[in-house]
């Protein structure tokens, strides 16, 4: 069964948005929503939940955004309208605030890894340059 794709409409049918704070309440002016693991705020509409920072994009331009939205302001709770914006996946993951959790070097865009060779007797079959992360320090420098 193939999923049914949310609907302005059906989206106006159940909550208001308010575009300069970013929060939608229910028709009752009750709060809508709940904080996720991952910081996002969500909302379930027919048994499905959804992301409200998309939601938000839908209500204001009456369609889908086409890539990722950018919290511009880096904080995800933020929904006004001013504050996103509808990027492409690489724009989105250039505005990371920090290393992901798996990155071992702890630095945005460096990744550490060890030098590689493989040989079979003398002869060298394959070679990789893998950055390691020691040499990302500063070298020390004398100072006089």
């Amino acid at each position: 069964m193939a999923k049914q794709i949310l609907t302005l409409e059906r989206l106006k049918e159940l909550f208001h948005y308010d575009p300069l704070i970013g929060r939608f309440t229910t028709l009752k002016a009750r709060s809508a929503g709940w904080v996720e693991h991952d910081g996002y705020l969500r909302v379930s509409i027919d048994g499905r939940n959804y992301s409200c920072h998309r939601l938000a994009w839908l209500y204001v331009f009456g369609v889908h955004p086409s890539g990722e939205i950018d919290h511009i302001d880096g904080c995800k709770t933020n929904n006004s309208i001013a504050n996103l914006r509808d990027v492409p996946r690489k724009t989105n993951s250039e505005n990371a605030r920090a290393a992901h959790r798996h990155n071992k070097s702890g630095l945005l865009g460096v990744q550490a890894k060890r030098q590689a060779s493989l040989r079979h007797g003398f002869k060298l079959l394959a070679r990789a340059t893998i950055l390691d992360h020691s040499a990302m320090r500063m070298p020390h420098t004398k100072h006089t």
